[in-house]
């Protein structure tokens, strides 16, 4: 919450406490690797891949994100960000990662 404020976070992208957005292009996956072990979750390609400013002066990633994946349990919900040119497939090719209750 200190770098990204409160999020809203939808099928269509991801919009941030200052206002900030990143669009989704497509759903690419609805299972993710995490920690070695198979969840399910989402993984979406970037429109138009970016690094958004957020609160503080804080940036998501520290260079242009072009996939988010999500999964989550009932309490906790965690949003990874990737600037890899291939489709991730597991937490280990996150450039970093926010949790959400």
């Amino acid at each position: 919450m200190a770098i990204t404020g409160d999020i809203e976070f939808d099928d269509f992208g991801i919009t941030f406490e200052n206002g900030e957005q990143i669009t989704f292009d497509e759903l690419i996956g609805d299972t993710f690797v995490v920690d070695g072990k198979t969840v399910n979750g989402s993984v979406y390609s970037i429109a138009e891949p970016k690094d958004p400013v957020l609160l503080n002066g804080n940036r998501l990633c520290g260079q242009p994100v072009t996939y988010v994946a999500s999964w989550g349990d009932a309490d906790t919900t965690t949003v990874a960000v990737f600037s890899t040119d291939d489709v991730p497939t597991s937490n280990a090719e996150m450039c970093a990662s926010y949790s959400y209750e």
